[in-house]
């Protein structure tokens, strides 16, 4: 792939003898698409929408790739997707992924990108590709600056997210292990761009990422994210984000899950006192987050980050710097 600010796009419904898999793409060989489809195809399967239980219509997932490469899917459940084969079940499930260099393409854009619905603006739309069509590049180099209103968006949207202290007292204290955001299924149900989903992960974002690079959130799967999934033993969990989103309705407390990951959960609307050092370092931050701009404190922790390899040292900076008692 030659561009950096190239984006690829990659359509996928069910086929017959195929499964979920991809039908269209920009890609000009055969063989990136066959590779690409096989990544994506797992994550990229819409669930069954249930709003009562938190379960939407549709979520999105952004998932990194070894060798520098990104991917940000959008799932559909799609009742009024064109018919593509005689499988009246099967033919809401739609999918369409943008893929290209993660640093270009990083979860920050992809956030911001989530939040305007940008898959809605592509031409043809979702849902409405013919299998092998020709779907085009797209060149973004203009998108960080197009995207540039949504972070200051996000930062007001962020900053008075219920329980994004103890989220981020959470990302510090378990680095480099996945996360579970156990959310109201009425918080899910709704698109991702109205989901309580993007404005808690933007907030972690803007306040952790600086200092959890190298490791951290970024090992092994990079700031990747999903805006909803399943309890777990309800899918396979090789390919899930480093991120996830559940819904609290789906929780089975009752029986062991069928298939498992190590992952740390938290509950951002619960009542928890977070009165460790960890949680006083995110006292600090999300107090600065909600006083100082973004981008300054962004500064900050990068400079922190490059001071200081190891991650205790950082938050014991933080605690200095930010006068933590």
């Amino acid at each position: 792939m030659t561009g950096q600010r190239i984006l690829h796009q990659i359509e996928f419904r069910w086929q017959p003898d195929k499964d979920f898999s991809a039908i269209a793409s920009s890609f000009d060989g055969q063989e990136l698409n066959r590779a690409w489809s096989a990544r994506i195809t797992g994550p990229g399967r819409p669930a069954t929408p249930d709003p009562r239980s938190g379960v939407p219509e549709r979520s999105v997932a952004y998932l990194n790739f070894p060798a520098g490469m990104a991917a940000l899917v959008w799932r559909h459940y799609q009742r009024d997707a064109r018919p593509l084969y005689r499988q009246a079940a099967r033919q809401p499930l739609v999918a369409r992924a943008l893929i290209g260099e993660s640093s270009w393409l990083t979860a920050g854009l992809a956030m911001a990108m989530c939040h305007v619905d940008y898959v809605g603006r592509l031409s043809p739309p979702a849902g409405q590709v013919e299998p092998d069509a020709r779907l085009e590049p797209i060149d973004s180099s203009g998108l960080v600056d197009a995207l540039q209103p949504q972070a200051r968006i996000l930062d007001s949207l962020a900053r008075h997210e219920q329980g994004l202290m103890s989220l981020v007292a959470t990302a510090l204290r378990h680095p480099g292990s996945p996360l579970s955001i156990v959310l109201p299924g009425a918080e899910l149900a709704g698109p991702p761009e109205s989901s309580a989903a993007v404005p808690l992960l933007w907030g972690l974002w803007r306040t952790t990422a600086p200092l959890l690079v190298p490791g951290g959130l970024t090992s092994p799967r990079g700031w990747s994210f999903s805006s909803y999934e399943p309890p777990l033993g309800n899918s396979r969990t090789g390919g899930l984000p480093a991120i996830v989103f559940r819904s609290q309705e789906q929780e089975r407390r009752d029986l062991p899950p069928l298939s498992y990951r190590a992952e740390v959960t938290v509950r951002p609307r619960d009542p928890v006192r977070d009165d460790d050092h960890a949680g006083l370092v995110a006292q600090a931050l999300t107090a600065a987050y909600r006083a100082v701009p973004a981008g300054k404190i962004w500064r900050h922790l990068k400079r922190t980050a490059v001071r200081w390899p190891e991650l205790s040292d950082r938050l014991k900076a933080i605690e200095r710097d930010f006068r933590v008692r």
